[in-house]
C-alpha cells in the first residue's frame, strides 16, 4: 500500500494505463482545493491544478475523447461555488500533462448552475435480436460511436430544480485550443408523470449495450430515459 495523500480526497479518474486523476475539496475535513495526477507505477504525483473549487462528488470528472482524432482527449472537472469568491462551472484540462499546456480557455462559467456530474455521448447500434446472454460473440454485434456532445448533471439555484444540461467540445488537433459551447438544456416530457427533480441530478450513465441513459438524484430517485435522438445535431455538423 502506498499512501499518495495525507489530505482527503474524494473524485477519481483513470486517465491512462499509469495516472489516476483525483480532486479534493477544502470543505471537506482535511481537504485541499486541489487535483492532482498520480502516476501508479513512479509512485509520486506528477501533476497538480490549485485554487479550483472541485464539487464534492464521487462523478465530479470525466475524460472525453474524440472519434477521429484517438489521441484527442479533454479532462472535465466539476466545480461549485461553496464560498463566497468561487465558482459554478467546469474546469478543462489537458491530459497530457507532458505537454507543459493549458487549455487556453479552462474554464467555462455556468453561473447559479451547480455542475455535478457528466457524461459522453455515444451512438449506441445494437444488431442482436434480444440483449440475453451477453457474451463476446454478442458484443460483437454491438456499435458504440463517440460523439463531441455531453450531458451535464446538476442543479439550478434560480429554480431550485435539478437539471440536465447538453454541451459540445470543440476539439482542436492541438488540444489547447480546444473549447465547450453550451447546446440546450433537456427538457422532459410532462405528460410522463415524473416527480419534480428536487435535488441536483449527481449522476449519469449511458449503457453500451442498449444506449438507454441512467441519472439518479439526491432526492432518492433514479430515472430511466431512452437513447438520445442525436440526429438534428450530427446531420448540421456534417
Amino acid at each position: 500500500m502506498n499512501i499518495i495523500s495525507q489530505k482527503t480526497y474524494r473524485g477519481g479518474i483513470k486517465i491512462n494505463d499509469k495516472t489516476i486523476a483525483l480532486t479534493s475539496n477544502d470543505i471537506m475535513p482535511n481537504g485541499e482545493n486541489k487535483l492532482i495526477y498520480y502516476n501508479i507505477k513512479s509512485k509520486n504525483v506528477s501533476y497538480v491544478t490549485e485554487d479550483y473549487s472541485f464539487t464534492m462528488s464521487n462523478n465530479n470528472l470525466a475524460l472525453l475523447s474524440q472519434e477521429k482524432l484517438k489521441n484527442n482527449k479533454i479532462l472535465l472537472c466539476a466545480c461549485k461555488r461553496y464560498r463566497k469568491g468561487q465558482k459554478n462551472g467546469i474546469l478543462l484540462i489537458n491530459p497530457n500533462p507532458g505537454d507543459n499546456r493549458k487549455i487556453n480557455n479552462e474554464f467555462y462559467d455556468t453561473d447559479n448552475y451547480e455542475v455535478y456530474c457528466f457524461c459522453q455521448i455515444c451512438i449506441v447500434k445494437n444488431n442482436n435480436d434480444n440483449y440475453n446472454n451477453i457474451n463476446k460473440e454478442y458484443r460483437k454485434h454491438i456499435e458504440v460511436n463517440e460523439t463531441d456532445y455531453f450531458f451535464v448533471g446538476g442543479f439550478d439555484l434560480d429554480k431550485r430544480i435539478g437539471i440536465i444540461k447538453m454541451f459540445k467540445v470543440i476539439f482542436n488537433e492541438k488540444i489547447y485550443d480546444s473549447k465547450i459551447e453550451f447546446i440546450q438544456d433537456i427538457i422532459f416530457d410532462e405528460e410522463k408523470n415524473f416527480e419534480d427533480f428536487n435535488g441536483p441530478f449527481t449522476s449519469i450513465y449511458q449503457s453500451k449495450i442498449s444506449g438507454h441513459i441512467i441519472a439518479t438524484s439526491y432526492n432518492g430517485n433514479i430515472y430511466a430515459f431512452t437513447p438520445p435522438n442525436m440526429d438534428f445535431y450530427l446531420d448540421n455538423d456534417e
